[in-house]
């Protein structure tokens, strides 16, 4: 029997959370017998091939697809066409572009579509606006995910009917999580500059204003006061890097932070932290914690989203509230006093990402979800065939 094949459509501007799910997924996919595709919308003025490069070095196929503009109808008969050839049974849009473009694509072809949704941004104006608009295109999908209950919850404040509305929550791929031990531990700190005896804080993500970097800088100028040899690496790039650097230089912070810049090799970053940190303002389930978790790193993260979903606080991780600086000080200090206390967070963290938050697990919902889409597809056709009034259910 052919494996059903699976198509992946996405609008890339690096490697960050969603692409890292995407992958995750197509490989859980692929394991479970299924062929699966990634095409990727590719920004001419910038071009990235973060993505391309990790599918085919893991063995999952991915094309790009030029898109000049925000609307280009070239991008979209490229996509048919695309689809076209490889014979598709479902396609499955990540981000609000490729859910504009898939579903026009899905609808023309008649395949069945499911979008997941990892994130709306509240900032700036125009993101907001295409969120707006994303709301709008997804209610004509066969399923929605969200990576939460808070974003489901969104989607049908935003009037996305219920009855398409499932929550599967990020999972991380543990066969190809590398352990990298504690020689990546020292080398780490000897590129930063960082004493093998300091105590490490760090945070990954992109410079971006809803990861909270400036409350993370705050509080590392409160955790500097009781604590003077702390050092605190951030990890990732993005538009916020020289603003950031401006208000650690004016809190007279700069000497003990390192901006690392993007790292495709994140994961020995993380051996080199005592403790890692996730000061968002707004999330999914985060690809980062889930990783820092999966490699026993305790973590101290705000409650929003799916966080509390994986950091349950004081039992695999602490939370403290979004832009509360004293509180998130105060978690930072309390683990790094306490070694026996990250460690007993950092084993529980452990074996609740490999029990419960596996990218083999999330493989597994995502197929259920793909089969209810493929039903209701043929229940559409059926009915169009035979005449009778289409029930969208």
């Amino acid at each position: 029997m052919t494996p059903r094949r699976i198509v992946h459509l996405i609008s890339s501007s690096g490697f960050y959370g969603a692409e890292q799910v995407l992958l995750s997924l197509a490989k859980g996919s692929s394991r479970l017998g299924m062929s699966c595709s990634i095409l990727c919308f590719e920004d001419v003025r910038q071009r990235n091939l973060e993505l391309f490069h990790r599918a085919s070095a893991a063995g999952i196929e991915a094309k790009y697809l030029p898109c000049r503009k925000r609307i280009d109808w070239s991008a979209l008969r490229d996509l048919v066409n695309r689809l076209k050839d490889l014979k598709v049974d479902l396609l499955h849009t990540h981000g609000a572009k490729a859910d504009f473009y898939g579903l026009l694509a899905a609808r023309k072809l008649e395949l069945p579509v499911v979008a997941t949704l990892h994130l709306w941004s509240h900032t700036p104006f125009i993101v907001r606006l295409y969120d707006w608009l994303d709301a709008l295109v997804l209610r004509f999908f066969d399923r929605v995910v969200g990576v939460s209950e808070e974003i489901a919850t969104e989607m049908r404040q935003k009037r996305i009917p219920q009855r398409l509305i499932r929550v599967i929550r990020n999972g991380v791929d543990l066969e190809s999580l590398v352990f990298p031990g504690n020689g990546a531990r020292r080398q780490t700190r000897r590129e930063l500059g960082i004493k093998e005896q300091s105590l490490v804080v760090g945070i990954v993500g992109r410079l971006t204003p809803e990861k909270g970097h400036r409350f993370f800088l705050e509080a590392a100028w409160e955790l500097l006061q009781c604590i003077p040899e702390v050092v605190f690496v951030i990890v990732g790039d993005g538009r916020l890097e020289e603003e950031l650097k401006v208000h650690a230089a004016a809190l007279g912070v700069m000497g003990a932070v390192r901006f690392a810049g993007f790292r495709q090799d994140v994961l020995r970053f993380y051996e080199a932290f005592d403790v890692l940190v996730s000061s968002s303002l707004r999330e999914g389930t985060p690809i980062v914690l889930l990783e820092a978790m999966a490699m026993a790193k305790p973590v101290v993260a705000t409650r929003v989203g799916g966080v509390p979903e994986l950091v349950r606080h004081d039992e695999t991780g602490l939370l403290v509230p979004p832009r509360d600086v004293r509180s998130l000080a105060q978690a930072i200090f309390d683990l790094l006093k306490d070694q026996a206390r990250r460690e007993r967070l950092a084993r529980a963290g452990q074996r609740l990402i490999f029990e419960e938050f596996s990218a083999d697990r999330m493989a597994q919902a995502y197929q259920e979800v793909y089969e209810e889409a493929w039903a209701k597809s043929r229940s559409v056709r059926e009915q169009t065939q035979s005449g009778r009034r289409i029930s969208w259910r």
